[in-house]
C-alpha cells in the first residue's frame, strides 16, 4: 500500500507453526513489488525468525503483527509485535558456542539426541543480517521488535 511516498505492509498472523512461512511468502512478494531484491533474502530471513520467535517464546500471544515500512531513498523497517511483555534475550558470544544438540542416556541402553535451548541465537543471526535491531515495550502491552535497513 502507498501513503504519502512511503509504502507499507501490515499483516496479522496467528502465532502458530506455519506463521513464519506465511510471513516469508508475504514479505518476499511485497519486496519484489518494491524492487528491493538486493536485500530481500536478508529481510525475509529476519522476519521469519522474529515471527517464529512469537510462536516459540511468546506463548501468551495468539497474534503476531508484522509491519513493513519502506521510505524510498531512506530506509526499510520490519517490525513484529506480540502481546508478551518479556523482552528478547541477547546471548553472549561465549554462550553461542554451546552445542545445540547433546546425546543423553535414556536408561534403555540407547542414546537419544536432545536439542538444547537456543535462546538468543536467532537474534544474533537477525542482528548480523540487518543494519540495526532493537526492541521496546509496546504501549498496548507486549513488545515490538524492529529491524532496520538502508537499501
Amino acid at each position: 500500500m502507498k501513503d504519502t511516498g512511503a509504502e507499507y505492509l501490515q499483516f496479522l498472523l496467528m502465532a502458530e507453526p506455519r506463521a513464519a512461512g506465511r510471513a516469508r511468502r508475504a514479505v518476499a512478494s511485497v519486496l519484489e513489488g518494491w524492487q528491493l531484491g538486493a536485500i530481500a533474502d536478508d529481510v525475509v530471513a529476519c522476519v521469519s525468525e522474529l515471527v517464529a520467535n512469537v510462536h516459540e517464546h511468546a506463548s501468551s500471544s495468539a497474534i503476531a503483527e508484522l509491519f513493513l515500512l519502506w521510505v524510498p531513498g531512506a530506509f526499510l523497517s520490519a517490525e513484529v509485535r506480540d502481546q508478551d511483555p518479556r523482552m528478547p534475550n541477547r546471548v553472549t558470544p561465549a554462550e553461542r558456542r554451546t552445542a545445540s544438540f547433546a546425546l543423553a542416556a535414556t536408561g534403555h541402553d540407547e542414546l537419544e539426541i536432545m536439542q538444547l535451548a537456543e535462546t538468543g541465537r536467532g537474534l544474533a543471526v537477525v542482528e548480523a543480517l540487518c543494519d540495526r535491531l532493537w526492541w521496546r515495550p509496546d504501549n498496548g502491552g507486549g513488545k515490538v521488535v524492529r529491524c532496520h535497513w538502508r537499501p
